[in-house]
């Protein structure tokens, strides 16, 4: 494993649309690996892999200690409700602002080792999926200001 350098707002990567990951690699599991000793370098709790400069569908979050959650390719099948919390992100270093976010999503994926979906909003311990839902937008879509 190996520490990644953050990419910052100010770079583009952060404006481009991923590719979704085809077959899982060792290569794409060194590279979550390396995201995830990153995210913890930087006392994140989430990382998605445009973050460390790599344009795949692939984001990690870790909402407690050891509880890692890899997801490839993930889509979200349905949403509902709204609820606002302060968060923050690793490629915008410190600014926290207040985040609207799903109470609750439906969505199927893929994690580095077992397929999971469709499946309840949250997982044990997860909280309304805050992390994933922090995270899946820089797959999808592009930083916004």
């Amino acid at each position: 494993m190996a520490l990644r350098n953050v990419v910052v707002e100010g770079d583009e990567i952060l404006r481009k649309k991923c590719r979704e990951v085809g077959e899982i690699t060792d290569r794409i599991k060194l590279t979550l690996e390396d995201m995830l000793e990153t995210m913890r370098e930087e006392m994140g709790v989430g990382i998605a892999a445009p973050q460390v400069g790599v344009m795949r569908r692939m984001f990690i979050a870790e909402p407690e200690p050891e509880r890692v959650y890899f997801m490839i390719n993930p889509v979200m099948l349905e949403q509902s409700g709204c609820q606002a919390d302060d968060e923050g992100c690793l490629s915008v270093p410190g600014m926290v602002g207040t985040v609207a976010k799903f109470i609750s999503a439906i969505h199927i994926g893929t994690t580095s080792h077992t397929s999971f979906g469709p499946s309840g909003a949250n997982p044990p311990g997860f909280p309304t999926i805050s992390i994933a839902m922090a995270s899946f937008p820089c797959l999808s879509m592009i930083l916004v200001k």
